[in-house]
């Protein structure tokens, strides 16, 4: 039960921050593709490294949130 509320307090901040930056729905699709990638990879056996997997998510959301800001500075 303590699972379930903390996914929807979680999602409900996901939904905030779509709406703040909606770049990062894009990245949310992106980084699901990536994710499956890394699962059927995991089926041949060949596993990716958690510092590799984490780095890349966390890079994903930078450049998103990099790219928002530089393009919200352009349209001014």
């Amino acid at each position: 039960m303590l699972g379930i509320l903390m996914m929807r307090t979680i999602a409900g901040f996901f939904v905030t921050l779509i709406d703040k930056i909606p770049e990062l729905e894009t990245t949310a699709f992106i980084l699901i593709g990536v994710i499956a990638v890394k699962m059927l990879l995991s089926v041949f056996h060949i596993e990716i490294s958690h510092y590799v997997f984490f780095a890349v998510l966390a890079m994903a959301f930078i450049t998103t949130i990099v790219f928002h800001y530089t393009r919200q500075r352009k349209t001014r």
